[in-house]
């Protein structure tokens, strides 16, 4: 079965593209194009690595949805062959017209050759990066009224986060719900970390200096 020769691009992901450098950007690009025509994963080590994950899984849903409608049109071609009549002694297959289910499963299939939109494969990138899995639904209606732009951002907050003391106690009790995380605009938090000093407990001598 045949692959598709291209890999889809939308006009808004300029948006998302915005927070990378020119060097980012053409990392990003060549490593999208060999994984579309090899499915090789090049080791990214920039910002372009928080973006990846949103463009290639756009790409194995577009791969998908192709070989279904490939797949799919294959079998209507056959239904659609099925009659033959006689002609001058011999046989020869007539072009019956489609039914009005095939016609509609034809229509289903080319609508859903259409990749998700930027923004939905933004939030994709983003609920497989969050470590608390609940609510997705009102998740993703709270990420829908942001700025896919923001993704990048909002990555490399949730791998700063992941470390820190808060999210990182009681195996990750204290960490917010994602709808929660998005409304607060989370990803703009300072994080706390452990103070690297230490405590005067009144044992230094008179003179002695801080």
């Amino acid at each position: 079965m045949s692959s598709p020769t291209y890999i889809p691009f939308f006009l808004d992901d300029l948006d998302a593209l915005e927070p990378l450098c020119d060097d980012e950007r053409g990392r990003l690009f060549t490593s999208l194009l060999q994984y579309g025509k090899t499915g090789e994963l090049t080791e990214l080590s920039g910002n372009e690595k928080y973006l990846f994950p949103m463009f290639k899984g756009r790409i194995d849903r577009f791969y998908k949805s192709y070989q279904e409608t490939c797949e799919r049109n294959k079998n209507n071609i056959k239904k659609r062959y099925t009659k033959s009549t006689t002609v001058d002694g011999g046989s020869a297959r007539i072009r019956s017209l489609p039914s009005e289910e095939e016609a509609k499963a034809e229509e289903e299939a080319k609508s859903k050759s259409n990749p998700n939109t930027s923004r939905a494969s933004a939030f994709d990138a983003f609920w497989s990066a969050y470590p608390k899995k609940v609510g997705k639904g009102a998740a993703e209606k709270s990420f829908s009224k942001l700025s896919p732009s923001l993704l990048p951002q909002m990555l490399s907050a949730i791998d700063t986060q992941k470390k820190s003391d808060q999210w990182a106690k009681d195996n990750g009790q204290f960490i917010p719900n994602p709808t929660t995380w998005l409304n607060q605009r989370r990803w703009e938090d300072e994080v706390q970390t452990k103070s690297s000093g230490f405590a005067y407990n009144g044992d230094f001598e008179e003179g002695t200096s801080l």
